[in-house]
């Protein structure tokens, strides 16, 4: 639908698909639709005569053949100019037997710069089917109309500017919006079909004094039959189903040893259909009716016995809507810098770590260098750099289970165990510096 009617400021272009007629060999031609009978439409209904919602300056009509010349690149005057300034371009269609449809799919497809952030409006006064779904997306809104006569045109103008709301429903298959007719005139499965007694109308007086007694409750025993109706039927418009849509109607036995006593398959006349059922057997019955896809009925139960006439009672199921399952939320992964989700360094882990064993070094050399002579310090500073590093490769290569234990500790835990590395690298380096 239009998401707003076209406004005081807005510019709109009319291409119409036009056609000249004669009454007679001898008669001058008249134009079946006219060019700018659309906007002449819109005039007289919405121009400043009759609400001032638009203006006869905001307003151009163009025929077909311009609109052919401006995809041959034949230069129409004009055509080109105003649908770059308007806001609206409305299309009218007639029929599709010069190739019309080619034309407007051309259009989209060749031309989508004119049509940027435009209002694209298709009223096909025939047919509604030319179109494939690609085409058929490119329109704001698409109309079908089927009829070309004065009165359409006037029923197009109202729904453009949204005085009319469009309630009917395609009496023919639109592969374009994947409407299918045999598929929509199914009946709807999400109906409860009604379904009564197929009662003989009572009687009718014209005796104005005649007081009318209450309707008996209808009876019935062992050996009757029992009339059964269902109400209207509806397909997925809200309409009754075609004449012929068959339905079946089931006579169960509940309990213990029940079951289908009886099935009647029949047709519908305007939306309903009847059954008859001979009642031969005692115990509580029920009555039901499907008519694929609508398999839910309201239910006729009868505790038919042995001993009298029993009545009716209709029970109505209610529908439940399906509960889906509630989603559960998403576990957010949430990323460590430092360590991936495998468990092992980053590039920004193998950094830190290099920085400090860096430090340790730097630090194990200069307090070895005071304390104790070059020659060892340097030692104590190898073993420290290798002490750091094997247990860097360590985790690196996620050596021993190491990738669980270092997700669950973190840089912290990198760290740590780097420090420990060290450590052990500087015992092996002062054992190292002992030594002759």
């Amino acid at each position: 639908m239009i998401p707003l009617p076209p406004q005081a400021n807005e510019r709109m272009v009319f291409i119409t698909d036009t056609q000249s007629i004669k009454q007679c060999t001898t008669c001058l031609e008249q134009p079946l639709l006219a060019i700018d009978s659309l906007q002449q439409a819109v005039l007289q209904l919405y121009g400043p005569q009759s609400g001032n919602q638009t203006a006869n300056f905001r307003l151009t009509s163009y025929s077909f053949q311009n609109l052919q010349d401006l995809l041959d690149e034949l230069n129409p005057e004009f055509i080109e100019d105003d649908i770059v300034r308007a806001d609206w371009v409305i299309i009218s269609l007639r029929d599709a037997t010069q190739g019309q449809p080619a034309v407007i799919s051309r259009f989209l497809r060749e031309r989508p710069d004119l049509l940027r952030e435009k209002n694209v409006i298709l009223f096909s006064f025939g047919a509604p089917y030319y179109f494939d779904t690609t085409t058929t997306s490119k329109f704001t809104a698409y109309f079908a109309l089927y009829s070309k006569q004065s009165q359409f045109v006037d029923v197009a103008a109202r729904l453009l500017f949204q005085e009319l709301t469009p309630t009917g429903a395609s009496p023919v298959s639109i592969q374009g919006i994947g409407c299918d007719l045999i598929s929509i005139m199914t009946p709807d499965p999400t109906q409860i079909i009604p379904l009564f007694l197929d009662l003989e109308p009572a009687p009718v007086s014209t005796d104005e004094d005649f007081t009318p007694e209450p309707t008996p409750i209808p009876l019935f025993q062992i050996g009757d039959t029992i009339a059964i109706r269902t109400g209207p039927i509806k397909d997925h418009n809200g309409r009754s189903v075609p004449d012929g849509t068959v339905v079946q109607f089931s006579m169960m036995l509940t309990g213990e040893g029940g079951g289908i006593l009886q099935q009647v398959d029949a047709v519908t006349t305007q939306g309903v259909a009847r059954a008859a059922f001979g009642l031969d057997k005692p115990g509580l019955l029920e009555i039901r009716v499907v008519s694929e896809p609508a398999v839910i009925s309201e239910v006729l139960q009868l505790d038919v016995s042995q001993s009298g006439a029993v009545a009716v009672t209709v029970v109505v199921p209610e529908l439940t809507q399906s509960t889906e399952p509630t989603p559960e939320a998403p576990v957010v992964v949430v990323e460590d810098s430092y360590i991936s989700n495998q468990g092992y360094p980053r590039f920004s882990a193998w950094f830190v770590t290099m920085l400090f064993v860096a430090f340790s070094v730097w630090l194990g050399y200069g307090i070895g260098s005071r304390i104790t002579e070059n020659r060892s310090a340097i030692r104590w500073a190898l073993g420290i750099a290798l002490g750091g590093l094997i247990a860097y490769n360590l985790l690196a290569f996620g050596l021993f289970g190491s990738t669980v234990w270092l997700i669950a500790s973190g840089i912290t835990g990198l760290i740590l165990f780097i420090f420990a590395g060290e450590l052990i690298g500087f015992a092996a380096g002062w054992v190292w510096s002992r030594r002759p």
